[in-house]
């Protein structure tokens, strides 16, 4: 929420949090709250297209991990809404699943 208040505040605060979850291994930034996925979902095409990330990493809802997880569909889950391409993600929990 503080991207209504202080846009570089916001933008180092997500970039800070993009890098660091890169360098940990991360594929995905799985979170809890509707608005931080629009946040990061929305904001990281701006950070790509003006250099301060290399690319974008794909962030999903709980709700959406949580559902694909128990084998409801991309469609009924909303995934095609997400601006971060994600069509992926089932077949990656699928195999890790299975594992």
């Amino acid at each position: 929420p503080i991207l209504g208040l202080n846009r570089d505040i916001s933008y180092k605060l997500l970039r800070k949090k993009i890098t660091n979850a890169v360098k940990s291994g991360a594929h995905v930034l799985c979170v809890a709250c509707p608005f931080c996925q629009l946040q990061f979902d929305s904001t990281q095409e701006i950070l790509v297209r003006e250099g301060h990330i290399e690319r974008p990493l794909p962030c999903i809802l709980y709700t959406q991990l949580l559902g694909l997880s128990l084998g409801l569909e991309e469609r009924v889950l909303g995934i095609e809404k997400n601006k971060i391409e994600l069509s992926w993600i089932h077949d990656y929990i699928q195999k890790a699943i299975s594992a």
